[in-house]
């Protein structure tokens, strides 16, 4: 999830290019089985508060040349490839906010169950 932007993200800080692929980070049998490890649904949203304010402390540290690094990028929704190219980070961390983080949203909703 975040903690794999937050990777590719320190990468470029410390002047590398991790590539970025959630493969596995969106499949909704991981996000249970990660859940389940940290305690249920409340267990799994505290990780996402946890790994989106460390993601929000490395993206602001970035300065422009960073932001505008490539890095390698595989992005699957679904089982739908959208992403299967180098990326700006900046453009990565935008499509994570715009696209990415709704999805998740919906994913927890699920996790869930009916209310």
């Amino acid at each position: 999830m975040r903690r794999l932007l937050a990777r590719a993200v320190r990468s470029v800080l410390e002047g590398g290019a991790q590539s970025y692929d959630n493969v596995d980070a969106v499949e909704l049998a991981e996000l249970r089985t990660l859940g389940e490890r940290l305690g249920g649904t409340a267990g799994l949203i505290g990780e996402l508060e946890a790994s989106s304010r460390e993601l929000l402390d490395l993206a602001g540290r970035l300065d422009e040349a960073q932001a505008a690094a490539p890095l390698p990028v595989r992005i699957l929704d679904g089982d739908e490839l959208r992403v299967d190219r180098p990326l700006p980070v900046a453009s990565l961390l935008a499509i994570q906010a715009r696209l990415h983080l709704p999805m998740h949203e919906d994913q927890l909703s699920e996790l869930s169950g009916p209310r």
